[in-house]
């Protein structure tokens, strides 16, 4: 169970990119929007796209937490990680 853990830690910088491209999906419509307006989303839409992006940056946060668990890495640079990132 602990080597299954620590796998999906590793999973941690491919996961923490999926919120970034999210936000940056929603400025980019939303820069549509302003220059074309009938490509506007609706609020419905930008909903979606923002729980999307919270709930993958939440996956980030976990797998973020389990990679650490691993004891891998120096305490000082994981503590300035975390609070940093």
């Amino acid at each position: 169970m602990e080597s299954l853990l620590h796998f999906t830690g590793r999973l941690h910088p491919v996961v923490v990119h999926l919120p970034i491209g999210t936000f940056v999906l929603l400025a980019v419509a939303e820069g549509m929007g302003w220059l074309r307006p009938s490509t506007r989303l609706t609020p419905s839409q930008r909903t979606v796209v923002l729980a999307v992006g919270l709930v993958s940056a939440l996956a980030a946060a976990g797998f973020g937490w389990l990679l650490a668990r691993a004891g891998d890495y120096d305490a000082t640079l994981l503590e300035r990680h975390r609070w940093l990132a």
